[in-house]
């Protein structure tokens, strides 16, 4: 015996009132249901936390009908449903239709089963003051498709972008298709592991880096540590992307940390002998977030302009004696690709205006800083 449950919309939101369908597997003719859990705020959980019991009623419905429910909260609520049936025999009163008198009630199974609602996440996207909001609804471990209609909000979106800059990027194409590849992905998909990607980032930086064929002189200046690899900790992690960050700005730029011995520098700039062809500076590809913040997104951003900056530069044929098609970093995962391809638009100084922008008002912003008013 079991009772299972299907929403309409399939994908709940809070605040809106969803349609709960029960399917119930061997007898009973009633249900009854009862909150074991809710979300932290929700009313649900201000109910359990009343009663001071371990389970507090939520509905009472014949079998085969819907119960509609409106969550204030998005999480998960488990419930215990009771199968009951009512009605096998009369009981009550010393006389008919005596008001003692009542149907009796038999439960004949119990089932637990949760019922998820979305919740809303935003995170920014971008650096400094050029962002936009990327919005996320997630159920479960997976992020779905939501709907003005049924949600009261579409996504995923990215919108509200801060500036003109960020809105060059918010509308650029790559970044669009990002960030629709992200419905339907699960997070773990779309997160991948960090540390991975920080260590195959850092491990082909270095043989690049110290290569005598693609460079004129071996960088071996701006290596990073054994230490320095495999950080398994938030904090850590931090300091080694800001690290190699730092390392890959100074190799680009043909520094071997003269100006500065925080990071292992030896006091002595290059000057003539640097490591690229002719001593050339790859502007190109130059990071933007050297040294910035000290949260957790602020590493995420960071990650992933450090591969941005490097995949740039790694190929480069102008500032390197041999283009280097060996050290290639293996592939972002989407949501930190999504970053990529916004900073790598922001990092343009010409990028393809979108379709719905006058061409020259973005040669106007991100060439000479212009705002549009």
């Amino acid at each position: 015996m079991a009772v299972t449950l299907a929403t309409t919309p399939q994908y709940p939101a809070a605040g809106r009132a969803v349609r709960v369908d029960f399917t119930v597997t061997g007898d009973g003719n009633y249900l009854r249901g009862y909150y074991t859990d809710a979300p932290v705020g929700s009313e649900a959980r201000a109910t359990l936390e009343r009663s001071g019991a371990s389970r507090a009623e939520a509905f009472v419905t014949d079998a085969g009908k819907p119960w509609t429910f409106t969550p204030d909260i998005g999480g998960v609520y488990t419930f215990q449903i009771e199968q009951i049936t009512k009605g096998a025999s009369d009981y009550g009163g010393g006389y008919q239709d005596s008001p003692d008198g009542f149907l009796t009630e038999t439960v004949i199974g119990s089932s637990t089963v949760t019922l998820s609602v979305g919740q809303r996440v935003t995170q920014r996207v971008g650096f400094g003051g050029d962002t936009a909001t990327l919005t996320l609804f997630v159920i479960g471990d997976t992020v779905r498709p939501s709907s003005f209609d049924l949600h009261g909000f579409t996504s995923p979106a990215l919108d509200d972008a801060k500036t003109d800059k960020s809105k060059t990027a918010a509308l650029n194409s790559g970044v669009l298709g990002a960030v629709a590849g992200l419905a339907n992905q699960t997070t773990t998909a779309l997160l991948d592991n960090f540390v991975t990607v920080f260590d195959n980032l850092a491990t082909v930086f270095a043989a690049h880096a110290s290569s005598v064929v693609f460079h004129i002189n071996a960088d071996t200046d701006n290596q990073l540590d054994t230490p320095d690899l495999n950080p398994d900790s938030p904090e850590g992690l931090r300091q080694s992307v800001l690290k190699l960050l730092t390392l890959l700005d100074r190799h680009m730029r043909n520094d071997d940390g003269g100006s500065s011995t925080s990071l292992g520098g030896t006091g002595t700039a290059v000057a003539g002998a640097g490591y690229h062809h002719d001593n050339k500076t790859d502007w190109t590809n130059a990071v933007l977030s050297v040294g910035s913040g000290n949260g957790t997104l602020d590493t995420f951003v960071a990650l992933a302009d450090a591969w941005r900056a490097y995949n740039g530069h790694f190929g480069l044929g102008p500032v390197h004696e041999y283009v280097d098609v060996v050290n290639a970093p293996t592939a972002l995962p989407p949501l930190l690709n999504l970053h990529r391809l916004f900073l790598a638009e922001l990092q343009k100084q010409s990028p393809t205006a979108p379709a719905s922008v006058n061409s020259g008002v973005t040669a106007l912003v991100h060439s000479a800083g212009f705002e549009e008013s």
